[in-house]
């Protein structure tokens, strides 16, 4: 009977140990997240598109057990060649560049709300938004964990916040804008300069002449 008791003590206590083993395991994980759970926001947010689901990743920072970090891989592409998109003749007064160098990501919840906040690749995005044929890239970007950029964080903190992840928004999508400089007025301006500065040359040259003269004529009557 005591034999037996001690077979269940065993038993109860390999199954906790098991229990408890799986529940400190650290393991990378993977989920997608559909395209219509990716916000766009912006003024010009109409001129990208998300073209398939994105990727979302639980994972460690150089193999290193005790660093982690969450990331997402987003397909996006261009739905206006540049050359078509209003506003941007560089020989007008102003006009928008291919640059949208506001924009930012967020991870957010099945409410909408954001759960973190995230990097962009700013380079990517000009690079599909100047483009004068339809183009997808894929951006790839990091959660950040504090205004600061922190984008590693020890597991348990990770996992709560990848668990909580449903869809993504990326805001500020509005084309930087440029002045052309007033090159006339500029040029008038330096002309006038020129000028002015030609005007003395030749009152101080006029003046040497005519003190040189008289000079001469001293001399001739000595």
């Amino acid at each position: 009977m005591k034999t037996k008791n001690l077979f269940v003590v065993i038993a109860v206590l390999a199954t906790t140990m098991m229990l408890s083993s799986c529940g400190d395991s650290k393991e990378e994980q993977t989920k997608m997240i559909s395209p219509d759970r990716v916000n766009l926001v912006g003024t010009h947010s109409n001129l990208l598109e998300v073209t398939d689901s994105v990727k979302v990743l639980l994972v460690k920072v150089d193999n290193n057990e005790k660093k982690w970090t969450i990331k997402a891989i987003v397909p996006i592409s261009n739905t206006t060649f540049w050359k078509n998109v209003p506003g941007t003749n560089t020989k007008a007064k102003e006009y928008f560049t291919s640059s949208m160098g506001n924009a930012c990501s967020s991870f957010i919840d099945a409410n909408d709300s954001e759960v973190l906040g995230g990097g962009m690749q700013w380079d990517k995005l000009e690079s599909i938004l100047s483009a004068n044929e339809y183009k997808t890239v894929k951006l790839e970007l990091q959660a950040r964990y504090s205004l600061f950029s922190e984008y590693e964080v020890d597991y348990k903190t990770a996992k709560a916040a990848f668990d909580k992840i449903d869809g993504m928004e990326l805001s500020e999508l509005d084309l930087t804008k440029a002045w052309r400089a007033e090159e006339t007025s500029t040029s008038h301006s330096s002309s006038k300069s020129y000028d002015v500065d030609l005007d003395d040359a030749i009152d101080q040259y006029e003046r040497a002449v005519d003190a040189a003269s008289k000079a001469l004529d001293m001399l001739d009557r000595l």
